[in-house]
């Protein structure tokens, strides 16, 4: 029996409850905790969903450290209730304020949607929060397989982006092994 099984009844059974009308303080807060622990085990069983067979310890089970560190980032995001560049301080006063903001959005998202195109999805999510990790993101080399590669670049420049995509593989590698434990050595199925 693995993690998502119980983390599925607990988030049915926490998100089924919490639609009910006497759902007051103390037991809308113990809900959202055990809706919080069901989505949590769920996560972990990710790769497991995503495969539909145990590739836990394998390179694909990798895809559940991913779905935990993006789940992680959106709700920390909205624990804080982030509001892009403070759009909600503007009083309706400053309206060349309020379209410099918009200007300043509209740029962040360009940003972010060529950093996507360039083949970086973590890069682009984080772009959208810091506009500085999305100015990074469009001045560095796409991904290989990428679609702004392949319209782009010639033989050359995709080979240098071949080469830094392997050299931030064995980084990322390394990383990953670090949270979520290394593969084993027989990763075949």
């Amino acid at each position: 029996m693995h993690h998502e099984f119980f983390g599925v009844l607990m988030m049915l059974a926490a998100g089924t409850i919490g639609f009910a009308p006497s759902a007051v303080h103390p037991w809308r807060d113990i809900l959202a905790l055990v809706f919080g622990i069901g989505a949590g085990l769920v996560l972990d069983e990710f790769a497991l969903l995503l495969h539909l067979k145990d590739v836990y310890w394998t390179k694909e089970g990798r895809s559940s450290v991913d779905a935990v560190i993006v789940a992680t980032a959106l709700t920390g995001l909205l624990l804080v209730r982030a509001a892009p560049f403070g759009l909600d301080d503007i009083s309706d006063d400053e309206r060349s304020a309020r379209w410099t903001l918009v200007a300043l959005v509209l740029f962040n998202l360009s940003l972010t949607v060529l950093t996507a195109i360039k083949g970086k999805p973590w890069v682009a999510m984080f772009s959208v929060f810091v506009t500085v990790v999305g100015i990074w993101g469009v001045l560095r080399l796409a991904a290989p397989g990428s679609p702004w590669a392949r319209r782009h670049y010639d033989q050359g420049k995709m080979a240098r982006a071949g080469e830094r995509a392997a050299r931030w593989g064995r980084r990322r590698e390394r990383a990953f092994s670090l949270i979520a434990g290394a593969d084993s050595p027989d990763s075949s199925p």
